[in-house]
């Protein structure tokens, strides 16, 4: 966390603004998850921009920055002191600010959900965990779909769900899933993501940038698995078939569905690494 003091006029003001996506409050990650998209835009056409055209985009890129650096700080508009003395910091103290808040345009590593749980219509909903450890190949199946149809309801419905009631959902028993929530049940989903449909927006959109870094990192780590043309095949298919598709093992939709991703992708990435092995073992014709 960041940390700067500012002395002003006979006082001394503190103000503390987050230097990674782990850090930001959910306040300061629903205020500025909507905006992020436009940001990280312009900070991609400033990096490939020359000359005047560059200048003209530091410029917005500068105040982008400062109004991003304004919500992280939690200025108000009746803040008026706080304001006056945030604005009398010399440049290179607010220049070295600016570079500490980078992490909003290069970066979308934010492994901690937007919120652990919440209370709606009555009840506690429990969300999926750090870097969603717990997610199965049918919760990240039908996440792609409710994507492709731009259903953040649906996004939130199958990570957020109640407390399980077996044992296997008691932190404190012996036979502990590591998972209180409820069991993902697509059978019910419909009626889930119905539920969600007027809960708060920010929540929603805030969850959707936490869904999208999670799935930009496991891009990353399995490019052999989420290459061009499984994407593109997974588009009209979804991601099971292509999960089944890539393995040796007549594996049915169940099983795979049930699967944690963790050992869906180990297991792929040993297959191909075994298929490799025994291509170069093969006699050269």
């Amino acid at each position: 966390m960041n940390k700067l003091t500012v002395p002003f006029k006979n006082r001394v003001y503190t103000f503390e603004f987050p230097d990674s996506w782990d850090e930001c409050t959910y306040k300061q990650l629903a205020a500025v998850a909507p905006k992020l998209q436009g940001w990280k835009d312009l900070f991609a056409k400033y990096q490939d921009a020359t000359g005047a055209t560059k200048a003209l985009l530091d410029a917005e890129l500068q105040e982008a920055r400062s109004r991003a650096l304004f919500i992280l700080v939690g200025l108000k508009p009746w803040h008026i002191f706080r304001k006056r003395a945030f604005f009398s910091m010399y440049p290179d103290e607010v220049a070295d600010c600016l570079k500490a808040i980078n992490f909003l345009f290069t970066k979308m590593d934010r492994t901690e959900p937007p919120l652990a749980y919440f209370k709606w219509a009555g009840k506690t909903f429990f969300g999926p965990g750090k870097s969603f450890s717990k997610i199965t190949g049918s919760e990240f199946h039908f996440s792609a779909e409710a994507l492709k149809k731009g259903d953040l309801a649906m996004l939130l419905a199958i990570h957020y769900r109640p407390r399980g009631q077996e044992n296997k959902h008691d932190p404190l028993h012996v036979h502990f899933c590591g998972d209180i929530r409820a069991p993902f049940n697509r059978e019910r989903l419909e009626m889930d993501t119905e539920r969600f449909r007027s809960t708060d927006k920010k929540l929603l959109s805030a969850f959707a940038f936490f869904w999208h870094g999670y799935r930009l990192r496991l891009s990353a780590k399995n490019k052999h698995i989420f290459s061009t043309a499984n994407e593109a095949k997974a588009q009209d298919r979804g991601w099971i078939p292509i999960f089944r598709a890539l393995s040796d093992k007549p594996i049915n939709f169940e099983r795979v569905a049930n699967m944690r991703m963790g050992r869906i992708l180990m297991e792929l990435t040993y297959r191909k690494e075994e298929v490799a092995e025994q291509n170069r073992k093969k006699p050269k014709k």
